[in-house]
């Protein structure tokens, strides 16, 4: 049974139009990075929630949430009018299976995400646990470049990690210096694997996918041309999810 608590908002960053990302006063159970919790409101007798990645790591003593808001959605749309000081409600113990210990002995990790699926993937950045890959491959698509949440971390990252190569995708305007189109399309030519200096085959890599479903459907077909699968506890793979709809 989930843990409910009433959480105070420590911090409000506005990425992007609709784009927000939200630190909050909340008692954290143990957790493992690329987990969930659930944060939600009281309205009226109804609570409505939802569950949202950590962005913050296992050590950090405040938890951090990335969310879209949702036109008329029954919770971000409030979300969103929420400023520092008030509160919400929020589950303190996390759940998931997209975290770094169920992925198998390989040196290379591809984390690929749309929108807000990058949350969990700065999690797992910042956990101990990444330390065991040799290259670490970080694709984040978004329509527009201000969308980028969490740029400068990532580039700082690349910046001081030789083993780091970050390559965000935009799809709906051009930029300087950026791969464009979809993330697919980047697969597919070769692109990415150009940008990173890294094939992306079965022998020698696992790919976290966060984020879009149809992202995660489209990529899933890319590398099936590769011969790589879905991952399962009991039947080993290669590819790892979670759905954001």
């Amino acid at each position: 049974m989930a843990n409910w608590q009433t959480a105070t908002i420590l911090n409000r960053k506005v990425w992007d139009d609709g784009l927000i990302s939200l630190t909050l006063d909340l008692e954290l159970e143990p957790f493992k990075a690329g987990q969930f919790i659930k944060v939600g409101l009281q309205v009226g007798d109804e609570r409505i929630e939802r569950p949202y990645s950590l962005v913050n790591s296992e050590d950090q003593p405040n938890a951090e949430i990335l969310f879209n808001e949702v036109e008329d959605g029954p919770l971000t749309s409030r979300l969103a009018q929420l400023d520092k000081g008030e509160q919400l409600l929020a589950t303190t113990d996390a759940h998931g299976f997209l975290v770094l210990d169920e992925v198998p002995d390989v040196p290379n990790l591809w984390m690929i995400a749309t929108g807000t699926g990058i949350g969990p993937f700065i999690s797992m950045l910042n956990s101990a646990q990444s330390q065991r890959f040799e290259r670490i491959v970080i694709i984040h698509g978004t329509t527009h470049e201000n969308s980028l949440a969490y740029r400068n971390q990532l580039e700082g990252l690349e910046h001081i990690d030789q083993r780091i190569s970050y390559l965000p995708v935009i799809s709906r305007e051009k930029t300087d210096g950026l791969m464009e189109g979809r993330i697919t399309e980047n697969l597919s030519s070769g692109e990415v694997e150009k940008r990173a200096n890294l094939e992306l085959n079965a022998e020698q890599n696992h790919v976290l996918l966060c984020g879009n479903i149809d992202m995660i459907r489209d990529v899933q077909a890319v590398l099936a041309e590769r011969d790589m699968k879905k991952h399962k506890r009991f039947e080993p793979g290669h590819i790892s999810m979670e759905k954001y709809h």
